[in-house]
């Protein structure tokens, strides 16, 4: 594994194994608010907008809209029936 700043900041720390992006990891800012430590898990899918409908016809909540990142692609953040977070991403490219 080897890491790089996607962030010219030093805001984001990217985790590699080889090209492929594995982990990520960002300081939790101020305006945040209380927000403990944790760990966003995503799930890489090939069509975002129709994974998202069929999670939500599996009891996913949905907890924002669509989140286009440029250089990245689309991410919608979910919450499982259980109250687990986790994310799908449509990788740009």
């Amino acid at each position: 594994t080897q890491a790089g700043a996607a962030n010219p900041d030093g805001g984001y720390l990217e985790f590699r194994m080889g090209e492929w992006p594995v982990a990520g990891m960002m300081q939790i800012q101020p305006e945040w608010g209380p927000v403990p430590p944790d760990w966003g898990v995503y799930f890489v899918v090939e069509d975002a907008d129709a994974t998202m409908k069929q999670a939500q016809g599996l009891g996913a909540k949905p907890m924002t809209g669509p989140i286009d990142v440029a250089g990245v692609g689309r991410i919608y953040p979910l919450q499982d029936p259980q109250g687990a977070h986790f994310s799908i991403v449509q990788m740009v490219g």
